[in-house]
C-alpha cells in the first residue's frame, strides 16, 4: 500500500499543500504505516522529508473525526490478510540487483588482480634467473 493508493481509498486528493485536510490524512497514514516502513520511505511516498514525517508522528488528532476515519481505513488495510507490502519487495529486489552488480564488479577486479599476481611472479622468476 502506498500513499497515493491510500488517498484513493479515503477519497482524498493531496495537492501537496500544508492544509489541515492534507496533514490529517498524512498523519493518519504515518501513524498507521510507521511500523511497516522506514521514515525515509514514508517521506518519499508523500513527497516530503523524513523530518516532516517525524513531525507527523508527534501530531495529535485524537478528537478529529476525519483523522479517525482515515486512521481506521489504514488500520483495516494493515490488519487485512490480503495486505502485501510491495515496497519492501521492491526494495529487496532493487538491493539484490545492486548487490549482484557489485559482486560482478568485484569478481572482475579479483580476476584482474589474479592476472597481475601471475604476471608479477613471472617477472620475479625472470629477475631471479638474471642474478
Amino acid at each position: 500500500m502506498n500513499y497515493k493508493d491510500f488517498c484513493v481509498l479515503v477519497d482524498h486528493k493531496d495537492d501537496g499543500r500544508r492544509t489541515l485536510a492534507n496533514v490529517r490524512v498524512r498523519t493518519a497514514f504515518t501513524h498507521s504505516f510507521r511500523k511497516r516502513y522506514k521514515l525515509v520511505d514514508l517521506a518519499k511516498q508523500m513527497g516530503r522529508t523524513h523530518a516532516t514525517v517525524i513531525h507527523y508522528m508527534n501530531l495529535e488528532f485524537r478528537k478529529d473525526a476525519e483523522y479517525w476515519r482515515c486512521y481506521q481505513v489504514a488500520q483495516s488495510i494493515i490488519n487485512s490478510e490480503q495486505y502485501v507490502d510491495t515496497l519492501d519487495i521492491d526494495t529487496l529486489v532493487k538491493e539484490r540487483t545492486q548487490m549482484q552488480q557489485r559482486l560482478a564488479e568485484k569478481s572482475t577486479e579479483v580476476i584482474m588482480l589474479q592476472e597481475e599476481v601471475v604476471h608479477l611472479r613471472l617477472k620475479l622468476e625472470r629477475l631471479k634467473q638474471m642474478i
